[in-house]
């Protein structure tokens, strides 16, 4: 029994990481420097920042964050402009992508088990995922030793814990951010998140530019900025090597950039940057910091709105026949994802019915059709569509981005932009084209869409709630 107790405190001293009932923590190591060690001032922080830095609307599915790591001071105002954007959204897992400072090593260190502890609570690891991200290569290790002392995943913590609920974790630390390894962590990465079925948010940590003067960092910060909205990992990366690009998280970056792209991110977003010279005054040798969110437009290739446009013909058809909803196997994966949906019918180039989901509450193959029977039958503006006149019938399928309030009504662009407007329980909706094909400006849209909520034409003056979407348009040829 001695010896046994020996080993296993011989064991502790060993990893570093102690050990609570069986489970693995790893202990807060830069709170009270990079961010408050009280819990209740750390709270009270991170909702100040939330509640100074102005919402950025994304019109898409999130899919990655890059984000700061300097001490809160200096980089957390910045940092809040992305994770503001985890409050209307809901991940299961947070895979956490960062540079090692303290620690040398030649590969890639998965945190594969255990919690993460900090002021605000102990956060657990996703241990399912990581041993499934670990397994992939040789090269990706659990190492709790590279993990012990590195605080540019750490100080992202207290973030999601502030806007996030019930979710977990998987930390991975860069060695060696080196071509070679980003393209296997790259290609690891999206390889298991495309079997994966939970809801996974990546977030990439990195700082700018380092002790430059201040307008020599932000001309060189520009640079790095410009290459990310390019969404080309392997710019990046050389960009990083030749020394034109100065980021200590560059790799994480670049991994995550390849990876959202993976994942169907077609769009990128800068949300805010700033460095440190805008918080201290001191313009002699400053650090860079940016945030961007990478999101998904979700567009559906060729094959897939064929396919789509036949469920809605088929649909109406079978159900104009037996009045019954026909069941379908789709093939496309894309049409297999809750969507937001509208399904418009036209006869001799007037409107014949239009009803659709305006927030994703099924799969989309059966939103379309279920809206494209309704928009048949049981639009009351029009008699039901009959039998004799279907073949005059032409279908057109509106697939609606994610629905964001708008914070600027001047931003707001008829013909881009659908409108959905509420007030009280009085709710109205126009697809992008209605404004495009009326030729609306940006008033008469506004105004038509509180009438069509049934409200006075300027309530959206006086507190209607304005809220904007895109739409994927596509018809019968």
């Amino acid at each position: 029994m001695r010896k046994s107790l020996v080993i296993a405190l011989v064991v502790s001293l060993f990893v570093g990481i102690p050990h609570v009932r069986g489970e693995r923590i790893r202990p807060a190591q830069v709170a009270g420097l990079f961010y408050p060690d009280s819990g209740p001032i750390l709270r009270e922080k991170i909702d100040g920042y939330l509640g100074e830095v102005e919402d950025q609307p994304l019109l898409g599915r999130l899919v990655a964050l890059i984000v700061p790591h300097a001490g809160y001071e200096f980089s957390g105002k910045v940092a809040t402009y992305a994770y503001k954007q985890l409050l209307k959204r809901q991940f299961n897992t947070i895979i956490l992508i960062g540079p090692s400072h303290h620690r040398y090593f030649r590969g890639i260190s998965v945190y594969g088990e255990g919690m993460f502890e900090t002021p605000l609570g102990k956060i657990p690891i996703d241990k399912d995922l990581a041993s499934a991200i670990i397994k992939e290569s040789e090269i990706i290790t659990f190492n709790p030793e590279h993990h012990l002392k590195e605080h540019s995943l750490e100080v992202q913590l207290p973030f999601l814990q502030r806007t996030s609920k019930d979710f977990k974790i998987v930390p991975i630390l860069m060695g060696d951010q080196s071509k070679p390894f980003c393209d296997i962590l790259s290609q690891t990465l999206t390889k298991v998140l495309k079997k994966e079925k939970k809801k996974v948010l990546l977030i990439a940590s990195t700082d700018f530019s380092h002790y430059y003067p201040y307008n020599e960092a932000v001309k060189k910060d520009k640079i790095a900025f410009s290459i990310i909205q390019k969404m080309d990992k392997d710019e990046l990366i050389t960009g990083l090597a030749k020394g034109e690009v100065e980021m200590c998280g560059g790799g994480p970056a670049a991994v995550a950039i390849e990876v959202a792209k993976g994942l169907r991110a077609d769009k990128i977003k800068l949300l805010n940057h700033a460095n440190s010279g805008d918080v201290t005054k001191d313009f002699s040798r400053v650090v860079g910091y940016a945030s961007f969110a990478l999101y998904s437009t979700d567009q559906l290739n060729k094959e897939a709105q064929i396919e789509l446009l036949k469920i809605a013909r088929r649909s109406i058809a079978e159900y104009l026949e037996t009045k019954k909803s026909p069941s379908f196997k789709p093939i496309s994966a894309l049409i297999k994802e809750d969507r937001g949906v509208f399904v418009t019918l036209t006869k001799d180039e007037k409107l014949r019915g239009c009803i659709g989901y305006t927030f994703p509450i099924k799969p989309l193959y059966e939103a379309v059709r279920d809206t494209a029977i309704k928009a048949a039958t049981q639009d009351l503006r029009f008699p039901p569509v009959t039998k004799d006149e279907l073949n005059k019938i032409k279908i057109t399928i509106s697939i609606l981005s994610p629905i964001e309030e708008a914070k600027d009504i001047n931003l707001i662009q008829p013909g881009t932009h659908g409108l959905y407007i509420t007030q009280g329980w009085q709710s109205g909706l126009l697809l992008p084209q209605v404004a495009k094909e009326r030729k609306w400006s940006r008033d008469e849209f506004l105004k038509q869409g509180c009438l069509k909520a049934g409200l006075p034409p300027d309530a959206y003056k006086k507190g209607a709630r304005i809220h904007i979407f895109t739409a994927q348009v596509f018809d019968e040829e």
